[in-house]
């Protein structure tokens, strides 16, 4: 906090702000407004803002100990809006830290009431406060009134910088717009504000964003034929990146060579990346030889490296290579961790062969993990996939034993398994034991078990759990009512379906092309396909 001079320390002088708890200083109607720090980060920096009086903020601008706001006589502050002046207007500098703060938070509508109230109390933003609000409204894809924010910007004498421009242009890369981009970066230069190499990145990604390696590679020409921007690491991974999601993984080597010739040595990252396109190609011998690449360029392969051969193998089935190639890891120093473990747990889920399984467990215990939620999860998936409800419920018992607790996707997984094995009752009693854990059904978890009542045919009872679910303040969605109107269609009750039909609308979710098809169905069950058409288009 700012120290008060000698001369503004009598007692009764100094007093909190209403609303505020902050300190205010007076003399002859000018007084400080002093923020703290721990207000300023705080969650309750809008509300101290938005109530704190006018007055507070009125001071003298003249006065030799003011470094705030404005005066009663000129309605802006001269401080800030002075070019000449050296030292910043402080309330300027602590506003702008509460926008960096409130952005951090995802409070991007509090983020502009905090700079609105800068110009509405005379105070000049600067670029950084500008950048900050800009950042805020991509964050919301509000990529038209950021860019009326930067004419705005102009218009009151602030010039945009390389970083505001950036910002700008990454919003529109996101969307994949580069149409968009690139008028934005030709206005960039137009305004005589020098791209930098941040600005050719940002455009290198919206390229491999859509596909188009070849129009990134321009850009990269451009770099090297300029002198202000150059490319760096970041740039050719992003470059790596975009041949690899074209499947080019040829000219992906071809930039790992290119980078070579300029100076600059792939890292982990270049390398995993064309790892892991082969993998995704079910090339899983050159993903594994990617790590021998990597040795011969000095550089250790990490666990991501190793993690995307090892899934790679496990999805193939290939297990007792993929555990080998676990201890290969172990043994080269990198340590082995939770994710690898799940991978193999779920490679010998998958091929449902429980004595692998617990060959993984044992080996995660020696390591000195423990299985988590997921590891059991896995288990449960494969168990219930196959029809083995009764085996995934004892996972359940197994994981409660262990002290994991179970959440919501573990008891979606297990009534996933009793509703494929025609036990709805028994997915439904899995409501009752997750709110006994204290754990929330969700939306998935309720239509899951109405659609085991509506397969038994028992509609009464799908309607219940319906029911049930608005108890439980769940909103229902699409697949819910979707499941409902099958249901009744296979009941043979077109009526009722389209009442459910009606609820969809009045609870705001529009119906899709499958949701009007099920009712057509529900009417041609019984005959009246021209009575469908007819209520459909009403």
């Amino acid at each position: 906090m700012h120290p008060a001079p000698a001369a503004y320390v009598p007692v009764l002088q100094v007093r909190p702000f209403p609303h505020t708890g902050n300190v205010s200083y007076r003399r002859s109607g000018c007084q400080f407004h002093v923020f703290s720090a721990v207000r300023m980060q705080g969650h309750g920096s809008l509300e101290q803002l938005q109530h704190t009086r006018k007055a507070d903020f009125q001071i003298r601008c003249e006065s030799k100990w003011c470094w705030s706001s404005r005066c009663h006589e000129d309605s802006k502050c001269r401080r800030c809006r002075n070019p000449g002046n050296t030292k910043r207007c402080r309330v300027l500098v602590t506003r702008t830290q509460m926008m960096k703060s409130l952005k951090e938070q995802g409070k991007y509508h509090q983020l502009q009431v905090v700079f609105e109230s800068l110009i509405r109390d005379g105070h000049k933003p600067s670029v950084e406060c500008y950048t900050v609000l800009l950042s805020g409204m991509i964050a919301q894809k509000r990529i038209e009134s950021a860019q009326d924010i930067l004419e705005r910007m102009e218009t009151e004498g602030v010039r945009p910088d390389a970083v505001s421009f950036n910002i700008i242009i990454n919003g529109f890369c996101h969307e994949g717009n580069m149409i968009g981009a690139q008028r934005v970066f030709q206005q960039m230069k137009d305004k005589g504000c020098t791209p930098t190499t941040s600005t050719y990145n940002t455009l290198i990604k919206g390229y491999g964003l859509i596909g188009k390696p070849e129009e990134a590679m321009q850009l990269l020409f451009q770099m090297a034929s300029g002198t202000e921007a150059k490319a760096n690491l970041r740039t050719y991974n992003m470059l790596i990146n975009a041949w690899c999601k074209k499947n080019c993984l040829e000219e992906g080597w071809d930039v790992i060579g290119m980078m070579r010739s300029h100076g600059i040595s792939p890292d982990a990252v270049s390398f995993n990346t064309l790892a892991k396109a082969y993998a995704d190609q079910g090339n899983v011998s050159k993903a594994e030889s990617v790590i021998q690449q990597m040795q011969n360029a000095y550089l250790r392969p990490n666990e991501y490296t190793y993690g995307i051969v090892i899934s790679g193998l496990c999805a193939q089935g290939r297990i007792e290579r993929a555990l080998a190639l676990a201890e290969r890891m172990n043994s080269q120093g990198v340590p082995l961790n939770i994710v690898i473990f799940n991978t193999l747990i779920k490679g010998y889920a998958n091929l449902l062969q429980p004595s692998g399984i617990d060959k993984v467990l044992q080996l995660l215990e020696t390591y000195g993990l423990k299985p988590d939620v997921q590891s059991f999860s896995i288990i449960m998936n494969a168990w219930s996939s196959s029809g083995l409800v009764d085996e995934a419920k004892a996972i359940l018992q197994r994981m409660q034993q262990a002290q994991v607790k179970p959440d919501g996707t573990t008891y979606a997984i297990l009534a996933k398994g009793y509703v494929r094995s025609q036990k709805p009752a028994e997915a439904e009693a899995l409501i009752q034991e997750m709110a006994s854990q204290g754990l929330l059904p969700n939306v998935v978890m309720f239509t899951t078990v109405i659609s085991g009542w509506c397969s038994a045919a028992r509609m009464d009872d799908a309607l219940r759990v319906y029911k049930s679910m608005l108890n439980y303040n769940v909103t229902p969605n699409l697949k819910t009512f979707q499941t409902l109107i099958w249901g009744f269609s296979e009941a043979k009750q077109p009526h009722r379906a389209e009442e459910i039909f009606r609820q969809m609308k009045e609870q705001g979710i529009l119906p899709d092309h499958k949701t009007k098809e099920l009712i057509i169905e529900a009417w041609r069950g019984v005959g009246c396909s021209e009575e469908t058409t007819g209520n459909l288009t009403r």
